[in-house]
């Protein structure tokens, strides 16, 4: 038994290729950056995790006209991918501290918008929002655990006008 809100009903004529399309990764991770966080021509780009729904944050950053998409994750063959998805940089996150190379590739500023798609542990989630620059968006993609995932931020990291907001499904509406 699915719930209702997992449920996606498809004509029976539609080709598998474009069902596929709507399947959680792709809609989820696109739709994050097309939908949510409504990356603009021109901007930076970071996303924490390789994953299905990572690559596909970078391929909708990549689809807005994002000109910088940095991928962090801790294994090489996932960000090798992640240039195949539309990655400019990547940084492997148990080799370098991501925030600092992410801020150090953007001048110090940190990016205009940051994606968290992994949701497993609170690091990642504290440095995506420690990478985005003032004024910036965090969008946490990743759905933790049901219990007990806890994230602890300062109010400094805050106060100069970032935004988080989490996204399911892509904000999509099928």
């Amino acid at each position: 038994m699915l719930p209702e809100i997992a449920v996606v009903p498809i004509d029976s004529d539609v080709p598998m290729k474009q069902e596929s399309l709507i399947g959680c990764g792709v809609m989820t991770g696109v739709g994050a950056a097309i939908n949510t966080a409504r990356v603009q021509p021109g901007t930076t780009v970071a996303v924490f995790g390789c994953g299905g729904v990572g690559l596909n944050c970078m391929q909708g950053a990549a689809i807005a006209g994002a000109t910088t998409i940095i991928a962090v994750d801790l294994l090489d063959n996932k960000l090798e991918m992640a240039s195949e998805f539309g990655a400019t940089h990547t940084v492997n996150a148990s080799q370098d501290d991501p925030v600092a190379r992410i801020k150090e590739l953007t001048g110090g500023q940190g990016v205009h918008y940051a994606f968290e798609a992994i949701g497993l542990v609170e690091a990642p989630f504290v440095q995506s929002l420690l990478c985005t620059r003032s004024r910036g968006v965090t969008v946490w993609v990743g759905h933790a655990p049901p219990l007990n995932t806890k994230v602890t931020i300062d109010a400094q990291d805050l106060i100069m006008e970032k935004t988080v907001i989490a996204s399911m499904y892509g904000s999509a509406r099928p």
